[in-house]
C-alpha cells in the first residue's frame, strides 16, 4: 500500500474513514507516516502534502484539501489511500459518483483495501439506498468476518428499512465486548429508531465515556440517518 497506514478521516473511513466514518470506514484519522518506493526528499513532501490535506479536510476546508491530495497524487500515482482520501472528499461535497470513481480506482489497485470497500457502501447509505447497503454490507461481512464496524452498518440499514425484529437479531450476535464502540451504536441505533431517545443515548453516552475519539464515525452515521442530532 506504498507504505500508507490504513486509517481513515474522522467520519468517513478514511481509514478511517471513512467509517469511517466516510467516512467514510471509521475510519478516523491518520495520515500516513511514511512512503516507500520513492526518494527520501519526495516522501517528505508527500507526507506534509497529505498531513495538511487531511487538517483542511478536519476544518471542512474539502477543495484545498482536495488540491493537495491531487498534488500528492501526481508524486505517488497509483496510491490506494490517496485515491481513497479524494473519494472521502468528494464524498463530504456529496458528489456522490466522483467519490465512488475514486473508490473504485482504489480498490482496482488493491481489492481487499477496507477504507475504500468499506466507502462503497457508506455511499449507498447516505444515497439512501439503505437495500443497496444492505446488501453490499452483508456481502462484505463474508470478506471481512471480524470488523465490527461492518456489524453497526448492517444494523443500521436494516433500520432504516424498518427491519426492526432483524435488526435486533444482528445485534444479539455481535461481539460483546467488542474492540469498538459498534455494539453500543448498534443499541443505540436501535432504540433511537423506536424513538426511545432516553435509552439510545445510553448506549451512545457509554461507548464515548468508553472509546472517547473512537466514536466520531459512529457518531457522524446517526446524524446521516437522522437519528441523532449534530451537535
Amino acid at each position: 500500500m506504498n507504505g500508507f497506514t490504513s486509517r481513515f478521516f474522522p467520519g468517513l473511513l478514511i481509514a478511517g474513514l471513512l467509517g469511517m466514518s466516510r467516512a467514510f470506514a471509521e475510519a478516523p484519522a491518520e495520515a500516513p507516516k511514511t512512503f516507500t518506493h520513492i526518494p527520501l526528499e519526495d516522501s517528505d513532501v508527500l507526507n506534509n502534502l497529505v498531513q495538511k490535506a487531511v487538517a483542511d479536510f478536519q476544518e471542512n476546508q474539502y477543495e484545498p484539501a482536495l488540491a493537495k491530495l491531487k498534488e500528492a497524487e501526481n508524486r505517488q500515482p497509483n496510491s490506494p489511500m490517496i485515491l481513497n482520501l479524494m473519494g472521502a472528499v468528494f464524498t463530504k461535497q456529496k458528489n456522490y459518483d466522483a467519490a465512488e470513481k475514486q473508490f473504485l480506482n482504489a480498490l482496482s489497485l488493491d481489492p481487499r483495501f477496507f477504507p475504500a470497500k468499506f466507502n462503497l457502501g457508506e455511499v449507498k447509505f447516505l444515497r439512501q439506498d439503505y437495500s443497496g447497503s444492505l446488501g453490499y454490507f452483508e456481502t462484505m461481512k463474508l470478506e471481512f468476518p471480524e470488523e465490527e464496524l461492518v456489524d453497526f452498518k448492517i444494523v443500521l440499514s436494516k433500520l432504516m428499512l424498518d427491519r426492526e425484529d432483524e435488526a435486533a437479531r444482528t445485534i444479539e450476535r455481535m461481539r460483546f465486548p467488542g474492540n469498538s464502540p459498534a455494539w453500543y451504536y448498534a443499541n443505540a441505533a436501535y432504540y433511537l429508531r423506536k424513538g426511545e431517545r432516553g435509552e439510545g443515548m445510553k448506549y451512545v453516552n457509554t461507548a464515548r465515556k468508553i472509546f472517547k475519539s473512537q466514536t466520531s464515525l459512529y457518531d457522524e452515521s446517526l446524524q446521516d440517518s437522522g437519528l441523532l442530532s449534530k451537535s
